[in-house]
């Protein structure tokens, strides 16, 4: 069960009154001249319209936290944005940093002898992926073939169905699906909720009735292989090529040039 969050005004309070009793009070001023980007990203980010949208996924019943802030949602996305911010990819080294560097705590919105473990940030993951799975395909299928590239520097790589983008519009214009049951719906209101629509207030888009949108393919750096790790026991047997089932540790990402 969760307390009610801070407003972005007490956060921004709450950053003013620990800045200057963890760093002007002891005449530190480097650190945040040196992270003043990532302090101004977190101060003008107005995360309150989250709370609504992600309080259905928290129980109704049971013990508040001690610490209103360890575990609250507004601070733990904030935190997860800083995480990206600075280019962090590990949830327990993050941790490990807002712990021995108190200016991370503070900007994420966490009293630096309060921060929340790993396995909070976890948890606070699972309840904005809408689906008991973490991917949404099976962790173990047939190997991937090194996809072809084109046969000039630059050029794209040669069509293996043609026709396949037509299809795929013509199959979704006819079945659209329902969005709420994507598993990532909640994390589209969230940037619908808390930034798009801000940022169309703010006059950031520009005029509305004349905006044009366009969507393409973006690619997304994955530490996961195309290789996957073999399930069988063909290596042993000096069977280096086989077509076994093997385990792949992301099987949503795909690997191409522009996939």
């Amino acid at each position: 069960m969760l307390r009610p969050s801070l407003t972005h005004e007490q956060f921004q309070t709450f950053v003013l009154e620990q800045l200057k009793r963890h760093y002007f009070s002891k005449g530190e001023i480097i650190p945040i001249l040196f992270n003043q980007q990532e302090l101004a990203k977190v101060w003008v980010t107005d995360l309150s319209k989250l709370r609504p949208l992600i309080q259905k996924q928290y129980s109704h019943r049971g013990r508040p936290a001690k610490d209103p802030l360890s575990k609250d949602p507004l601070c733990l996305f904030r935190s997860l944005l800083l995480m990206h911010f600075i280019g962090e990819t590990s949830i327990d080294k993050w941790v490990t940093k807002m712990r021995a560097f108190p200016l991370w705590a503070i900007y994420s919105g966490f009293s630096p002898d309060e921060v929340p473990g790993a396995a909070t940030f976890y948890d606070f993951q699972r309840r904005l992926w809408l689906n008991e799975r973490p991917y949404q395909t099976y962790k173990i299928r047939k190997a991937r073939r090194k996809p072809k590239r084109g046969t000039k520097k630059g050029e794209k790589a040669p069509l293996q169905k043609p026709g396949i983008v037509q299809r795929l519009v013509g199959h979704f214009m006819k079945h659209p699906g329902d969005p709420s049951k994507y598993p990532y719906y909640l994390l589209q209101q969230i940037l619908k909720s808390c930034f798009v629509l801000p940022s169309a207030q703010k006059g950031l888009l520009g005029d509305l009735e004349n905006l044009s949108v366009s969507g393409d393919g973006t690619s997304v750096r994955t530490g996961a292989s195309r290789y996957g790790k073999p399930t069988c026991e063909c290596m042993k047997n000096r069977v280096y090529r086989c077509s076994c089932p093997r385990r792949f540790s992301d099987p949503d990402a795909s690997w191409g040039w522009d996939s």
